[in-house]
């Protein structure tokens, strides 16, 4: 028996038995569509979901298949896999995947979680509980170091604290990161003028 595990996004090229008939193919998660096809442009077919199990000469009868013959997995929220299985030897196959999520998946979790990170220090600051609210805009930063709200945010916190001098130099990060920030640009300038420095 050939087992296989992939962890990984995708994998070009798997070789198995000649004599194997036996196809297992497993997944996690579960409920991914499995369709095959002869040649890369051929408009794929589908055979089954995971998990699965069938016989590799039917697959190949049933659907006009090659000895050598492509496999994709498919899940919705998920990075497809494209396999070329081909010809070696043994009684059977078991392949198991652990689908990826997708990257625009992850994006919008990250960003829905930032999101709500920034919701909960503007409360806070509003409760003037500044000092829990700046570890949170500092864990923020730990992951995206190049956000311009963060800065601003800071900027802000020490201008209620009336610390002046670092309100600005965080207004003043907050506008270098990003020159279409409006708030920050007029804060820098108000605190510039205020404290008699020159830009």
């Amino acid at each position: 028996m050939l087992k296989l595990t992939f962890s990984f996004l995708a994998v070009f090229l798997i070789s198995f038995l000649a004599h194997a008939n036996e196809l297992k193919i497993d997944t996690s998660p579960e409920g991914a569509e499995i369709f095959v096809k002869k040649n890369p442009d051929d408009e794929p077919v589908k055979i089954g979901t995971s998990p699965y199990n069938g016989k590799i000469e039917d697959v190949r009868q049933k659907f006009n298949l090659g000895q050598t013959f492509f496999l994709e997995l498919r899940k919705e929220g998920h990075e497809p896999y494209h396999i070329l299985l081909a010809p070696i030897a043994k009684s059977k196959v078991e392949l198991s995947f652990k689908l990826k999520i997708s990257r625009d998946i992850e994006l919008t979790k990250k960003f829905d979680s930032i999101a709500n990170q920034l919701f909960e220090a503007q409360r806070l600051t509003r409760d003037k509980n500044f000092e829990n609210a700046l570890k949170i805009l500092d864990e923020i930063e730990k992951e995206e170091k190049y956000l311009s709200i963060t800065n601003e945010m800071k900027g802000g916190i020490y201008y209620l604290k009336k610390d002046f001098n670092t309100a600005l130099s965080y207004y003043r990060k907050a506008f270098s990161i990003n020159s279409e920030n409006k708030d920050a640009y007029s804060m820098k300038l108000y605190l510039e003028k205020s404290l008699g420095i020159n830009q």
